[in-house]
């Protein structure tokens, strides 16, 4: 378990979360702390970058062909 609550240096009753003394290295609190932000911001970051540019990529083709066929339909002169 890599949180722990612990009584902070207050002098009133004060509690949280730490994670003193889990990491025996640097290195393993720095991938922790790098795989964190890989799986909760990154991926669904482009996650949703594709998903809107995918949106957009189809509506945007959609209004393309319903102009073109407007156009060739003879509906586009404004009446």
């Amino acid at each position: 378990m890599i949180f722990r609550v612990a009584k902070g240096p207050f002098v009133e009753d004060f509690y949280q979360c730490v994670t003193h003394g889990f990491y025996t290295d640097r290195w393993q609190e720095q991938l922790y702390t790098t795989f964190t932000l890989v799986f909760m911001f990154i991926i669904p970051l482009l996650i949703l970058i594709g998903t809107y540019l995918s949106t957009f990529m189809t509506i945007s083709t959609k209004w393309q062909t319903l102009l073109r066929e407007k156009k060739a339909s003879g509906h586009l002169n404004g009446s």
